[in-house]
């Protein structure tokens, strides 16, 4: 904390508060055990660790191994779909060019109303 007056800072009150609360808090086994002990439990706990690495690294290879095949089967789709695009695209200018060619030779008439059920043979000898 900061001295309004001085501008110094004031840190003895926190270090009594820091040191009061720390001696008021229970040891713990661990604290308590003597030194082979405590070797023994820090020993088991990097065991734990080890095992616990162990199967992460193991869950981590094989969801990669599940997110490349993902990935190929994504990436043939995508391949797939692509080539689809570009048939479906050529089918349509197929199509568009079939009826146009169809209608090269059709002539038109102006003036003549045309209908649904009409014999176009006898209509144009009509005209």
């Amino acid at each position: 904390m900061e001295n309004a007056d001085t501008g110094d800072l004031v840190i003895s009150g926190m270090c009594k508060h820091v040191s009061s609360s720390s001696t008021k808090e229970p040891l713990s086994e661990f604290d308590i055990a003597n030194t082979g002990e405590k070797l023994s439990t820090i020993f088991d706990e990097i065991l734990n660790l080890k095992v616990e690495q162990a199967s992460s690294h193991e869950i981590i290879a094989s969801t990669h191994e599940y997110m490349k095949l993902a990935c190929g089967k994504i990436v043939n789709i995508c391949n797939v779909t692509n080539k689809q695009s570009h048939l479906l695209k050529t089918l349509s200018y197929k199509s568009i060019d079939l009826e146009a060619r169809g209608r090269k030779n059709n002539l038109i008439f102006r003036g003549i109303s045309e209908s649904r059920y009409e014999n176009c043979a006898t209509r144009v000898f009509e005209f």
